[in-house]
């Protein structure tokens, strides 16, 4: 009795563990999806409070920063790099016909969500 205990409860672990790890690029996906359609306004309430767009209030700063990272992107990957606690770093690679670019988003967890915090810098390649 006690074996399958520890099993059922080995399993949920698992479980947890796999939806903790992810809720980040859950995050990250719906994010880049709501840039991608031009909801600008919706992307800039993900930003996490101490982001470095919210701190400064740089509304406008960030649209133009989005809009360019945006444009003529087909699609993206996304993968967990790290997660620690309330702290992750999604990566990313935004594909657009004939190259690409990569960064990674940093994210806090408020206790109630994941949120951006990090908008990373671009590196272009040449593509997949």
């Amino acid at each position: 009795m006690a074996a399958a205990f520890a099993v059922l409860a080995l399993a949920a672990f698992s479980f947890l563990a796999v939806q903790a790890a992810h809720a980040p690029v859950e995050t990250v996906e719906h994010y880049l999806l709501t840039l991608n359609e031009g909801r600008l306004g919706e992307a800039w309430e993900m930003l996490h409070v101490t982001s470095r767009f919210k701190e400064e209030g740089d509304f406008e700063g960030y649209l133009s920063l989005m809009k360019e990272r945006m444009d003529s992107v087909t699609g993206w990957k996304t993968h967990l790099s790290h997660l620690t606690g309330s702290r992750a770093y999604v990566d990313v690679e935004l594909l657009r016909d004939g190259g690409g670019s990569r960064f990674r988003l940093g994210l806090r967890n408020d206790g109630k969500r994941w949120m951006i915090h990090e908008t990373g810098s671009e590196e272009p390649y040449g593509g997949p």
